[in-house]
């Protein structure tokens, strides 16, 4: 598989309980100067999983978290008071933290919101906010050696980002061996899934570089990888297996 390069616009796929999935090629909106916005779930001024991107030199202004937020970098780098991160990066900004976001060459990222942000007026001094956290993953799978990856299922890794407490999201990177699979399995909650390298499918449609996939609460499904691949997921509680693994 090769690192993840994004397609001009990411093909969007919600999966709906009841019916068959959805694709949507959604607009870019501006968002700030020199930073647009393409909504893949939610609102924008809410709860959102989104891309930025970011053209060279721009900045967006300080701004509070009113609600958790995660960061992966798909494309160039961004920095922050914190430093500059680049692709393969993932930031955690908890509710009550503030920074200013600048890219000096354009960058694209892949956001995650529990919350909305509140932009800071002239002269407004920010609360003092928890520290950020951030893993740097380089894009590199299992076959770098890193011990940070561990079997999730035959064939399948993980490594985790972020693991919240009850009821908060997890983050982690997959990574399937091709002709692998995970087994059916019901969704207790929902699940954010983005394509970051090759493909994977289930009896809904296949998903190749680039897909993001909603799967909201009591979606069920199997899942393959024929050829191999590379996945940034979320969730927010664990599935429920409806089949012995390996069966």
């Amino acid at each position: 598989m090769k690192p993840y390069f994004p397609p001009p616009r990411a093909r969007v796929r919600y999966h709906l309980t009841a019916e068959p999935a959805l694709d949507s090629d959604g607009p870019w909106s501006p968002y700030h100067p020199g930073i647009s916005m393409r909504v893949l779930c939610g609102e924008a001024s809410g709860p959102c999983v989104a891309l930025l991107r970011y053209a060279a030199g721009g900045a967006m202004p300080r701004h509070i978290h009113l609600g958790d937020e995660h960061v992966f970098v798909l494309e160039g780098k961004s920095a922050d008071d914190n430093g500059e991160c680049g692709p393969g990066d993932y930031l955690f900004n908890p509710a009550g933290s503030s920074r200013r976001v600048r890219s000096r060459e354009g960058c694209l990222l892949l956001i995650h919101r529990l919350g909305p942000v509140r932009f800071l007026a002239d002269g407004e001094i920010p609360g003092k906010g928890s520290d950020q956290f951030r893993v740097r993953t380089l894009l590199e799978g299992p076959e770098s050696g890193n011990p940070a990856w561990t079997e999730l299922r035959p064939g399948v890794r993980i490594r985790t980002l972020y693991r919240g407490g009850p009821g908060e999201y997890h983050a982690a990177l997959l990574h399937y061996l091709p002709g692998t699979r995970i087994d059916r399995h019901e969704h207790v909650d929902m699940e954010h899934i983005f394509i970051l390298a090759g493909t994977q499918r289930d009896e809904h449609g296949s998903y190749g570089t680039g897909t993001y996939i909603h799967n909201p609460a009591g979606t069920s499904h199997e899942v393959r990888s024929d050829h191999g691949c590379l996945a940034y997921a979320h969730w927010h509680a664990p599935v429920r297996f409806s089949a012995p693994a390996g069966g």
